[in-house]
């Protein structure tokens, strides 16, 4: 390996190293919704879930009441399935959102 090939693999996983660091040490975004200052303050009209939680299907709150109707029919029946075969229940911790929260998100 020459010199120069040597400094160019060196820069690069320096670099590298510096990047995944960076990208590591970074917030969560349930972080960024539970510390955020920002002045869009997001609820349960916008589909919000606060982290940690979760709504059932037969919950009448937007995140799940504005899914897509077909979607929605079609979890309802997957959930009523599970729960008859193994006594397993569905909870959502994210559901359909409001222009307003996925721009936030974005």
């Amino acid at each position: 390996m020459t010199r120069t090939t040597r400094q160019v693999a060196l820069l690069s996983a320096f670099v590298l190293t510096v990047s995944l660091a960076a990208c590591a040490a970074g917030p969560t975004l349930g972080e960024k919704l539970q510390t955020a200052a920002d002045p869009v303050q997001l609820t349960d009209a916008d589909g919000y879930i606060p982290n940690g939680d979760s709504l059932t299907l037969a919950s009448d709150k937007p995140a799940i009441s504005k899914l897509n109707p077909a979607l929605l029919a079609a979890l309802r029946e997957a959930e009523k399935a599970a729960h008859d075969e193994r006594g397993i229940s569905i909870t959502i911790t994210d559901g359909w959102r409001s222009v307003r929260y996925q721009d936030y998100l974005f």
